[in-house]
């Protein structure tokens, strides 16, 4: 069973894929991010915010790497999927290559939960997004899902307090994940 969970920065989305790690599920930990690292590690324009074609394509290539050589035994949290990147070109207002969408075409995953927004944004020296890109991004993210046609669970912040909210999403999804496994 493959789940991703997606949302646009400053979400919880790292903080629960962490938790549901710690819980025992196994995980696939957020690509953008591990790119964006890679890049400034080695002094690259390759980020986001300086080649956005070409750091979008390279998140692509990898998520759909990692992908491939995972198990359908099981269940695995995906921390965002390729369809992300979907959302990212809409903000910005470009259109995919026809390679990225071939790429994009094939997807499938037994659940997608998306995180809304919190109540409050925070800087993890990773985002470059002020509070209003940030909400745009989640619009477009969240509109890329809907359209993908999968299975989407809109998960909102049920409590101001981090540790309390992570808490609650974590059971919401524990839930889901019985239910999914009953067949409802």
């Amino acid at each position: 069973m493959k789940i991703v969970i997606t949302g646009g920065p400053c979400t919880g989305k790292t903080t629960l894929i962490e938790r549901l790690k710690i819980k025992g599920y196994k995980v696939i930990e957020e690509v953008a991010r591990a790119v964006i690292n890679e890049e400034r590690a080695k002094d690259s324009d390759m980020l986001p915010w300086k080649d956005f074609v070409k750091f979008q394509y390279t998140v692509i290539k990898k998520q759909l790497s990692l992908e491939k050589g995972l198990s359908n035994e099981g269940i695995i949290f995906l921390d965002r999927s390729p369809l992300d990147c979907w959302g990212y070109y809409k903000q910005r207002g470009l259109e995919p290559s026809d390679e990225i969408k071939g790429m994009m075409s094939n997807l499938d995953y037994d659940l997608i939960i998306y995180l809304e927004p919190l109540s409050h944004y925070e800087d993890d020296g990773v985002r470059w997004e002020d509070r209003e890109i940030q909400l745009e991004i989640c619009n477009h993210l969240k509109e890329s899902y809907e359209d993908s046609g999968m299975e989407m669970i809109c998960l909102p912040e049920y409590y101001e307090k981090k540790r309390k909210n992570v808490k609650k999403r974590l059971k919401v999804i524990e839930c889901l994940i019985k239910d999914y496994e009953k067949g409802f």
